[in-house]
């Protein structure tokens, strides 16, 4: 037999402090699961993989000099168990390795959204992130790295819209 599973929890607060400023705030949590039962003779196998996932999101919208502007951070974590074997008998020797990884990512943001002309604006941002896992043997992982983005948006009637962009 398989079983599956998916739960999912979110809240999101919006603040609007005046027609140019907002402050937003998300948090959410996410949690799948799988399980491959298989019984036959005397062969009992438990085959189970897990998925949980939290995070929040701050966002501080603006404008400056008529461009409107956003600024935040990010925060993730990760708990993955993948394939998690549990057996009777002819596995009873040899014992399955602890795959259980744990993880998160931190990030700041700050992009803006400027009009270059009537039918003509950008988008452009920079995010900095800040990644961290650490696997059951206790092997540990960072890095950081920064991730630019610009996008021309064209729009030069109601039926016709075209975009190039770099991220």
């Amino acid at each position: 037999s398989m079983k599956w599973s998916n739960l999912t929890a979110s809240a999101t607060w919006n603040w609007e402090i005046d027609a140019k400023r907002n402050f937003k705030q998300a948090v959410y949590f996410s949690h799948y699961d799988n399980k491959l039962l298989i019984n036959q003779a005397t062969i009992n196998l438990d085959v189970q993989s897990d998925f949980k996932d939290w995070g929040a999101n701050s966002t501080f919208e603006f404008e400056v000099l008529k461009i409107p502007l956003e600024a935040g951070m990010q925060f993730s974590g990760y708990q993955v168990s993948p394939q998690k074997i549990f057996a009777n008998q002819f596995m009873e020797n040899n014992p399955q390795p602890d795959n259980q990884v744990d993880a998160s990512l931190f990030s700041l943001f700050l992009q803006g959204r400027p009009q270059l002309a009537s039918r003509l604006h950008a988008e452009m941002g920079i995010k900095f992130n800040y990644y961290h896992s650490t696997h059951a043997s206790r092997k540990k992982n960072s890095f950081t790295h920064v991730e630019p983005r610009i996008s021309l948006h064209y729009t030069p009637n109601a039926t016709f819209n075209s975009y190039v962009a770099y991220a």
